[in-house]
């Protein structure tokens, strides 16, 4: 491609990126007043893979991973790679009060229980974004070099507390969806929307190693129920429970070295029993162990089992942790990275004084 071609197909990407850019804000609040929960997503993928019909993609797969996952794969002008770029779908069980006009007010069944649904993670952004890259990219079909395969996920957040087996990019991945073709690069990006207003525009990048390693655990505390007029008859496993999230957080305050290993463990559910006066017999947790030094994931396991089971055999109980996912950190190919880099320039211009513009992060 000549350096005159290049600056044409340049030019051409960013007036077309400003045509469809109100129609990008559209989808994505749309998308964020009907919120969808892992393995539901079930509108969204509709109006996905519809739209990627319309556009005259190659091939439109629905249904993939177990549940609602999209991919389209469009057939590029000309001869070369296949590229992959990734986009999911999921809502969180989270109510919205943000006061948006476009803001939620959907409930889902998640683990048998009625929850509020809301995008508060920015998959509806990530999905919008998508679908108009999609559009733009049949425009320019003929410049493309090589296939792009454009992968819609559900369930990135995870599946719901009584879904069974692989789930989301696991199961897309067990289920051979990346066989034929096999992408030759894999990208996708994340909204960062805690960011502080009048940041848009920043672009970051890690070169290399990212984000956490993220190992999931159940921890089922089993004790002996009873009334609760009757304590000392009991063995409380809820008072075991408590006793269990608050000496889990001496394993990233005092296990670890802060300057070598950022160790987070969060404890998201705790449940048991169903009546104010009735001890139960059992209590569970769910949690997430996350850690950057990949080398002390099973030291760090170690520690959460021993203080569980510990607590617990003292107090007269038992305790069993299920390590039930393990997520690897994600791995930011350099070489690629760097290819990259002028693209974004391109999208975000490096900042000016007074100005907006991306900022890159190197790790």
């Amino acid at each position: 491609m000549t350096v005159e071609t290049d600056v044409s197909l340049q030019a051409r990407l960013a007036q077309r990126s400003e045509e469809i850019f109100e129609r990008m804000i559209a989808w994505r609040r749309d998308f964020h007043a009907n919120p969808e929960l892992g393995n539901q997503e079930h509108r969204t993928a509709g109006i996905v893979a519809d739209h990627l019909e319309s556009l005259g993609f190659d091939q439109v797969r629905r249904g993939l991973g177990g549940s609602t996952g999209v991919v389209g794969i469009l057939e590029g002008g000309q001869p070369g790679p296949c590229v992959a770029l990734r986009a999911d779908m999921d809502a969180l069980p989270v109510r919205e009060a943000t006061g948006l006009e476009f803001a939620s007010t959907a409930t889902a069944l998640w683990g048998g229980e009625t929850m509020p649904a809301m995008h508060a993670c920015g998959h509806d952004a990530h999905t919008a974004v998508q679908m108009a890259v999609a559009e733009i990219l049949v425009a320019e079909r003929a410049a493309i070099k090589g296939r792009v395969m454009l992968v819609f996920q559900p369930a990135e957040e995870g599946p719901a507390p009584d879904w069974q087996g692989l789930s989301g990019a696991a199961r897309l991945v067990a289920d051979g969806v990346f066989d034929d073709p096999k992408p030759d690069a894999f990208f996708c990006f994340h909204v960062l929307q805690d960011e502080r207003p009048g940041t848009a525009g920043e672009i970051r990048v890690h070169e290399g190693d990212g984000t956490y390693a993220m190992n999931l655990m159940r921890i089922k505390i089993r004790g002996r129920g009873g009334h609760g007029a009757y304590p000392w008859r009991t063995v409380d496993p809820l008072l075991i429970g408590a006793q269990v999230l608050t000496a889990l957080q001496s394993i990233p305050a005092k296990n670890v070295d802060v300057n070598e290993n950022a160790v987070t463990l969060s404890i998201g559910i705790f449940k048991g029993g169903t009546k104010f006066n009735v001890i139960p017999d059992e209590a569970e947790m769910e949690g997430a162990l996350r850690f950057t030094d990949t080398t002390t994931g099973p030291y760090l396991e170690q520690r959460v089992e021993s203080i569980a089971k510990g607590i617990a055999e003292a107090a007269g109980g038992s305790a069993e942790v299920d390590w039930y996912m393990r997520v690897p950190l994600v791995h930011n190919d350099t070489d690629l990275t760097r290819r990259m880099r002028p693209s974004l320039d391109r999208a975000a211009p490096a900042r000016q004084a007074g100005g907006q513009g991306r900022e890159l992060l190197s790790r």
